[in-house]
Order: structure tokens, then sequence, then C-alpha cells
């Protein structure tokens, strides 16, 4: 049986015109058919075997006037996939399979489609069965009465229908018949559904777990190949001073590199151990009267040997009055600094990154933009993941813990404000946007 993830039923029961009494259907109604029906529902049989004995229930019920077919609605691609049937052979099954439905459609496309019963007493009349008529005729179906099943909250779950040999109208009885095998048949429907759901939330988390141990194995990777680096840098530049103890010059370039290298290992420590409270919850913001442009000072100091390191220009651009936010003064500096950051790790050598403020309504926008290795669009809506290694092309270093634009993404909605990546693509530079609310006079 075919299925969709978000399928509902329409069950359709293909019969001649019946005469028979209440009593005579109650007398069977817990005989053969019925009772396996019953014990299929009760134990969880699998949805298709279920709607089977539902099918020759009725049949059973009917006598052999009556054929049954049930249908799955799919509600995204608004079709009734056929499902099970009784009496009813492949010429049509086969022909009314991912049956469109729609206000225009015959019977049960009509019925689940506008919500309600539709009775057709004679087919031969009736305008949406036009296309249809040969094909009814052929199989001896010349009355169709299509009544609506419904799940808790009115929840269309599909159609119930009996299709006669002769024009005729329902009586009493049939929908006694009707109230009795749609129930039934409803029970079965919403208990797949409900174990659709749960399966496909199952997987959804199966999912996430294994993708959130993929990244957390190669931020692991990640984070011992930024710790080796700068101790081998470190170790390095011991090694040059120790050799070189009587060449001033070579020292002091020596002592600057390991000092860089310090430095480095440091923001990663900080930036780890800050991250590691933004998800306890534990890191909580000093708010104060901030001047902006004392926190940018702060920040072009702290990468400045980053950028003279690869001799890159850092261009700042700010308004000429200052601008005044209600802060964490350390947290602000936190932000940019590591955007700065992000921007001299990804800019190659003699390249030029970009510090721009402006002020919009209640806002500052802090902007950094490089002219670096660029981000391809695919890519944007994870750069500020916990975990994510996200490639920025070849020729670009190793991609980074991600650390620092994770914190500056949290740092940012603390504040009340917020940061947007963007991008033209591969080899064209990035742009970092951040947004803080100033301060309220």
């Amino acid at each position: 049986m075919s299925e969709s993830a978000h399928a509902t039923a329409t069950l359709s029961l293909v019969g001649a015109a019946d005469e028979r009494r209440s009593d005579v259907y109650l007398t069977h109604a817990l005989s053969g058919p019925h009772r396996d029906l019953l014990e299929l529902t009760a134990r969880g049989a699998p949805v298709d075997q279920a709607l089977n004995a539902v099918v020759r229930a009725v049949s059973q019920v009917r006598r052999a006037e009556t054929r049954a077919a049930v249908f799955i609605f799919d509600p995204e691609g608004m079709k009734l996939r056929f499902a099970a049937a009784d009496g009813l052979d492949a010429g049509y099954t086969d022909k009314i399979d991912n049956f469109p439905v729609g206000p225009a459609q015959p019977s049960c496309g009509r019925a689940a489609y506008v919500g309600t019963d539709i009775i057709v007493g004679d087919v031969g009349t009736d305008a949406a069965w036009a296309p249809f008529r040969e094909l009814a005729e052929e199989h001896g179906i010349r009355a169709c009465w299509s009544f609506l099943l419904k799940g808790p909250n009115d929840r269309v779950l599909g159609t119930f229908a009996l299709y006669h040999r002769i024009p005729c109208e329902p009586e009493s009885t049939d929908y006694e018949e009707v109230r009795y095998f749609s129930n039934i048949a409803s029970l079965i429907i919403e208990r797949h559904l409900d174990a659709e759901a749960r399966k496909r939330e199952q997987e959804a988390t199966e999912k996430d777990l294994r993708e959130s141990g993929a990244n957390k194995d190669a931020f692991l990777a990640t984070l011992a190949h930024e710790l080796r680096n700068p101790l081998g840098a470190i170790k390095h530049g011991l090694a040059i001073i120790e050799l070189a103890a009587d060449q001033a010059g070579t020292r002091t370039r020596a002592l600057q590199a390991v000092d860089r290298q310090l430095k480095h290992m440091e923001w990663l420590v900080e930036d780890l151990l800050d991250a590691n409270r933004v998800t306890r919850g534990d890191l909580t913001l000093r708010l104060q009267h901030v001047e902006l442009g004392a926190a940018l000072d702060l920040a072009c100091e702290t990468v400045r040997p980053l950028c003279a390191a690869k001799a890159q220009t850092l261009t700042v651009t700010t308004p000429s009055q200052p601008v005044y936010l209600e802060a964490d003064a350390v947290r602000v500096t936190q932000m940019v600094t590591n955007l700065l950051n992000n921007a001299c790790k990804f800019t190659g050598k003699d390249g030029r990154i970009f510090l721009e403020v402006t002020t919009e309504g209640a806002d500052v926008l802090i902007r950094v933009r490089d002219e670096g290795v660029g981000i391809a669009a695919d890519q944007l809506g994870r750069v500020f993941e916990m975990f994510s290694q996200v490639s920025k092309g070849p020729g670009s270093p190793h991609d980074g813990l991600g650390i620092g634009l994770t914190l500056v993404r949290s740092l940012a909605r603390m504040h009340g404000g917020s940061v947007e990546a963007s991008s033209a693509g591969i080899g064209a530079g990035s742009e970092f946007l951040l947004r803080l609310p100033l301060k309220q006079h």
C-alpha cells in the first residue's frame, strides 16, 4: 500500500441497493469478519490489514451486492491513494488510484474537499460524474453515497461511501451501518496517523542526535588543531629566544609572536568558558551606561597585532557624535573583537577589513566587512551554530570552532539585539551586521 507521511483516509464502499432490516445487520455484527475486524483493531494491526478487514466486513453485511474500497488521502498532494478493496478488480482500482480531490470531482473526491457527505443517487445525471460515466457503467455503478469520516476536533479523515447498481437514496439502516463502520475506520486511521507522527518525530530526533554527534566529533578535532597550532608556535618562539640570546631584534620578534599565540589561546579558553556559561544559563550581563567608542577602541587594539602579522588594513568609520548604550561594556567589546578576529582570520595577506558604525532609529548598527574567502549561500545559516564546521572554500584556513560567532549571537540576543551574516559567495568576502539598542533617554 502506498502511504503518505501525512496521510488521512477515504473509505468508499461499492454496493447494490439493499432493503434488509437493521435487525439482520445486528445479527451479523459480531460474527465472522466482524469479529476478525474488531480483533485486528484491538491489537493494533497494520493499517492496510485492518482496512482490508473493514471492507471484507462490509461485504459480509451487504452480501454479494456490495463491493468495497479504501483510499488514503494525502492533503499535501490533494490525492486519494488506493489502499484496500473487496470485490473490485484492478481495472477499476488502477484508474481511481491517486484520484484528485477538489470541488468539481465526483463523490469521494468532492466529499474529502468540502468536508461533508456527498450523496449521488444517480451518477448518470450528476455533472461531476460525466467524465467517469463510461467507467461507472463498465463496473455497474449507478449510485454513489460518500459519507464523511471525521476524527477529533472535526479533523477530516476521509469518506465512507456506498456505490449501487441502480439509482437509489440511502435509508435509515444504511446510516446505521455507515455509523458503525465509520467509527471503526476512523479509529484505525487516527491511530495510524498518530503512529506515523511519532515515527517521524523519532526519526527527526535520531537524525539530530547523529548530526550533533558528528558536529561534536568535528569540533573536538578542530579544538585539538586550534590548541596545537599556538602551542607549536610558542615552542618554536621559545627555541628562537634561547638561540638568539645576543640578537635583540630576533628575540623581540619571537617574544611578540609568543605573545600573540598566548593571547589567541586565552581568547579560545575564555570563549569556551563563556559558551559553557551561556549553555548553562550562568552568564549574566552587567548593564551600565556605555560609550560605544571606548568599547570599539579596545576591540581594535586587541586585533591590530593579528592584522599587522598579515599586513592587513583595518579601517574604522564611526559617527561624529558619541553613541551610548545600556549594555555590558566587556561583552560589547567581546562581540566586536570576535567579529574582527573572524574577519582577520579569513582574510588573506594584505587584505582589507572595515569596521563601520551607524545609527538607525533606536538601534546602533556595527558592520564588520572583509575581503576574505567569503561564505557559500547554503552555509550562511550555520555560521552562528555551535559545533558547526562551515566550509569557506578552497585555500581558506581550517574552519575553526565557531565559538566566537556563537557567542556573538548569544550576547547580542541577551542585549536585545541581533547579528546576521551576508556574503556574495566564495571568494567575495563577508559582512557581519551587529544590531544593538541605543540607550533610551
